[in-house]
């Protein structure tokens, strides 16, 4: 278990091949009757935990170790993506062809459902958790898999990315980063871009941004305001104000679309002042720069929403 940072290994069949995922349970019992935490992190070929040059760091935003004297806590590292690992990461054919939203979305409800009908875990409460672009994912599991009781999204997306990217051009010509003709450049080089995914949305050999076309085009194709109003259990959805990877303006017509559709299931968070990590900037006494992070604020108030939901 060491090896695994106090997580245990499991597999499961699925499809042609196999799902690789670990559970945390505190001091490693396996014997308590306990409900399900599935955590879901942004795309991208990183592992769990990884060796960097200040130690290891983890992929979690809410820790494990918050969490797993009450629940089982679950997460499932994308397909032949190592748990740890202490180099970088070279993405393979299987990983590629596998990253999109419909996949990631399905292995998680698979293990959900294994999970479920296991004696130990107690299946009233399930909830599923994500980070970035994985709280997208956490939203479309919850449209596919009616175990999961309650859902929690963090620094994700309200309308897709294609928004989030037009309008932090519009934001730099505002603040005079760039001209008015060097920004309007950019983004009708970013009109282009998106065409270009979606005339070829199966393509894991032509890549944008870092990723395959066939990736971006899963995410594109499905607004996560959609699938959020179509789940009906408790959602908490905590957003930074100043969050360039994914902008606030695409997050803040969620709430406006849930009073729309008289929808009370919603529970909304705005940081102020923080930016995709729940990071603050401030300035010092001298009037120089200085960096905050608020992680621990996010995780405690929703650990509190957590705790006052009921099974």
């Amino acid at each position: 278990m060491d090896e695994y940072f106090g997580f245990k290994p499991f597999e499961i069949p699925f499809e042609s091949k196999t799902i690789k995922f670990y559970i945390s349970s505190k001091n490693s019992d396996f014997t308590v009757k306990k409900p399900i935490f599935v955590n879901i992190s942004g795309f991208g070929a990183f592992p769990v935990f990884r060796k960097t040059d200040l130690g290891v760091s983890s992929s979690l935003l809410v820790s494990h170790k918050l969490l797993n004297e009450k629940y089982y806590y679950v997460v499932i590292p994308y397909p032949t993506i190592p748990f740890y690992s202490d180099v970088e990461v070279e993405p393979s054919s299987t990983y590629l062809e596998s990253a999109n939203l419909n996949y990631f979305s399905k292995i998680n409800s698979a293990v959900i459902d294994y999970l479920v009908k296991q004696e130990w875990i107690d299946n009233k409460k399930i909830i599923i958790s994500g980070a970035s672009s994985g709280s997208d994912i956490a939203t479309k599991v919850a449209t596919i898999n009616k175990n999961v009781s309650h859902l929690a999204c963090f620094a994700g997306c309200g309308l897709t990315q294609m928004y989030n990217f037009i309008v932090d051009i519009r934001k730099q010509i505002r603040t005079n980063e760039i001209s008015e003709k060097d920004g309007q450049k950019e983004i009708i080089e970013l009109y282009s871009s998106f065409k270009d995914i979606f005339d070829d949305p199966t393509s894991v050999n032509k890549f944008w941004g870092g990723h395959t076309f066939k990736l971006w085009h899963s995410f594109f194709s499905n607004p996560p305001l959609n699938n959020l109003l179509k789940v009906n259990i408790p959602i908490y959805y905590s957003k930074g104000t100043e969050d360039v990877n994914s902008c606030i303006e695409g997050t803040d017509i969620i709430p406006l679309e849930f009073i729309r559709s008289k929808k009370n299931n919603l529970t909304y968070k705005a940081w102020f002042g923080c930016d995709h990590y729940f990071q603050k900037k401030l300035l010092d006494s001298q009037g120089n720069d200085k960096v905050i992070s608020l992680v621990n604020d996010v995780v405690d108030d929703f650990i509190l929403w957590l705790d006052n939901q009921n099974p």
